[in-house]
């Protein structure tokens, strides 16, 4: 509702894009890639979004025109978001037995037009800022049947690098999918050597112990690949491979031992260790690249590969 309560007002916005600057009690981004959906009854009574052809639309007709007319804004909201769905049906059964929702503009509370009942807010993604990336994290299967696990994770990773609000693959550690850990892991090492650039195991895990602090591309990876402490199995993945552990020998001077010692202090962890990577497929589970990692470099050169 307006201040006055007189009027109401709507905007459509895709879930994902919300929470970022205040507009007439309701957070959207601030530089949209999306049309303009925004109603309000004072200004245009109800010719809906300003269409004048709409004015005696039923409610199926009016959506197909939304579909129609806002083509960027129904893309952006594809997806399966099942909290979302079901607050959504709930609200609509309400709304057709004419309990519509009102929100009022200094409030996230709805209540109904008849005032009987009480409509609770839907649920909102939780985002996060990093460096100046917007991100959320997007839960369950990233992988669709047909998919290559191996190379599954390019196509995601260079959809986030180019969104606004960035989709971030949540790390599935509760997954029995082997193959989804494993795609999990080769877009980590996609990401370091396409998008960090590196292409040798030594630069890439020294300079990671100190990351450029504002860095929105360093940061990034450790949202992704070390939300729970996990990185540190890729790292001691990697390490291995650099070494040849535990057959290298080495001369106590060698600059190499502090790589040595993590690597013996890591094995040492390894009987105490109860987090949940510890409890699946990891990249440093057993054998010298249990999961098979590599293969989403086969396209670049050998010299160009992070491994």
């Amino acid at each position: 509702m307006s201040s006055s309560g007189i009027h109401w007002r709507l905007q459509l916005v895709p879930y994902y894009s919300s929470g970022y600057k205040k507009y007439d009690g309701m957070e959207v981004l601030e530089e949209s890639c999306f049309e303009n959906a925004l109603h309000t009854s004072g200004s245009s009574g109800n010719e809906y979004f300003g269409w004048r052809d709409a004015v005696n639309c039923n409610v199926s007709e009016l959506a197909e025109l939304i579909k129609e007319r806002f083509p960027r804004l129904l893309a952006l909201s594809l997806g399966k978001n099942y909290k979302y769905a079901g607050w959504f049906v709930d609200m609509l059964g309400k709304a057709e037995a004419g309990e519509l929702p009102l929100s009022d503009v200094n409030s996230d509370a709805f209540i109904s037009t008849t005032g009987k009942s009480a409509i609770p807010s839907p649920p909102l993604a939780e985002r996060f800022e990093l460096n100046g990336r917007h991100f959320y994290f997007v839960e369950g299967r990233h992988l669709n049947p047909d998919d290559d696990w191996h190379t599954k994770y390019i196509d995601i990773i260079n959809g986030f690098r180019i969104a606004k609000i960035a989709a971030f693959p949540a790390y599935p550690v509760d997954s029995k999918s082997i193959f989804e850990i494993g795609a999990y892991w080769e877009g980590a090492i996609y990401y370091i050597s396409a998008i960090l650039g590196y292409r040798n195991i030594h630069e890439f895990v020294t300079d990671a112990d100190n990351p450029p602090p504002s860095s929105e591309r360093w940061s990034t990876f450790f949202a992704i690949w070390n939300s729970e402490g996990q990185y540190e199995f890729l790292k001691a993945f990697l390490v291995k491979k650099m070494m040849g552990y535990p057959e290298c020998k080495l001369s106590d001077d060698d600059p190499m031992q502090h790589w040595l010692r993590f690597l013996e202090e890591f094995e040492s962890s390894l009987t105490t260790i109860t987090s949940r990577t510890y409890r699946t497929h990891n990249p440093y589970f057993g054998g010298s690249n249990p999961l098979h990692l590599g293969l989403i470099l086969s396209h670049l050169e050998p010299e160009r590969r992070l491994i």
